[in-house]
């Protein structure tokens, strides 16, 4: 089981973003650095994310294995980072949980993850789930046992053809020289969410905002021709009122004019 052991790649990464700390994120934003490690494995990556960032980082440590998940709780209790880092578990072939996939991420970081995939699809629907916003950042590191490999070229051309995501930046890191692919060089690539993915879904939004003011400017016109009927529909009624006290006055008037012609009779029998 590869995610219990430490690779070169997730401890140069894990160095890479302690350098890099002070410039991801939104710097418009007061709250804490949200990052996220996929398949995180022991966890080095991020783990070194929080002992830098502290409280101004808040880390989630994935992985699908339950085994994996226990040995970076430990790992996060070994470090005092409780207050800082946390364990979900995550499989790339599910859809994220709610707590992941409602969030929005300024980083997410992996270390060699596109090795003995079968398949690249479900970790390119994920990335792309995941790195919302023109600020998100992803990071991977691809270590000697990865680096130029038939997998790497063919990730990176998955990725290119999906036109969601493009690659910003290369960086090159020494590696740690541990364990049997260690030493070398490590490639960071840095991703970003493509401008003009973002301005199709602005686009989006702009023609469901659209609709919604077709939707009250309907309504608003449905209101305003009732508010002009009810007045003719009141009309009848008021009609009827008038014509009835003017028959009230008729009766009135008449009865009036009897008593007025019967009084002389009722003189003249007294």
């Amino acid at each position: 089981m590869t995610g219990s052991a430490l690779w070169d790649a997730g401890l140069a990464l894990g160095s890479h973003l302690q350098k890099l700390l002070p410039t991801l994120g939104d710097p418009e934003s007061s709250s804490s650095l949200a990052a996220i490690e996929i398949g995180a494995g022991c966890g080095a990556a991020g783990l070194a994310l929080a002992l830098r960032g502290g409280d101004d980082v808040e880390v989630v440590l994935t992985d699908n294995q339950p085994e994996v998940l226990a040995l970076l709780e430990a790992n996060i209790r070994r470090n005092r980072l409780q207050g800082c880092a946390s364990v979900q578990a995550l499989d790339w072939n599910d859809a994220p949980p709610l707590a992941i996939r409602r969030r929005r991420w300024d980083l997410i970081v992996c270390a060699d993850i596109v090795y003995g995939l079968p398949s690249f699809g479900p970790l390119l629907q994920l990335l792309e789930t995941l790195c919302q916003g023109p600020n998100a950042r992803i990071l991977i590191a691809c270590g000697n046992r990865q680096r130029g490999s038939r997998e790497d070229l063919k990730f990176f051309a998955e990725l290119r053809e999906r036109n969601v995501l493009e690659v910003m930046e290369v960086d090159e890191v020494e590696g740690a020289c541990v364990g049997r692919w260690g030493g070398g060089v490590v490639e960071v690539m840095t991703l970003r969410r493509r401008p003009a993915a973002e301005e199709d879904e602005d686009a989006e939004f702009e023609d469901l905002m659209r609709e919604l003011d077709l939707e009250e400017e309907q309504q608003e016109e449905e209101e305003e021709e009732g508010e002009k009927t009810a007045p003719a529909a009141e009309a009848p009624s008021r009609a009827g009122e008038g014509q009835q006290q003017q028959q009230q006055q008729q009766q009135q008037q008449h009865n009036s004019s009897v008593a007025e012609a019967t009084a002389p009779n009722s003189a003249a029998e007294g």
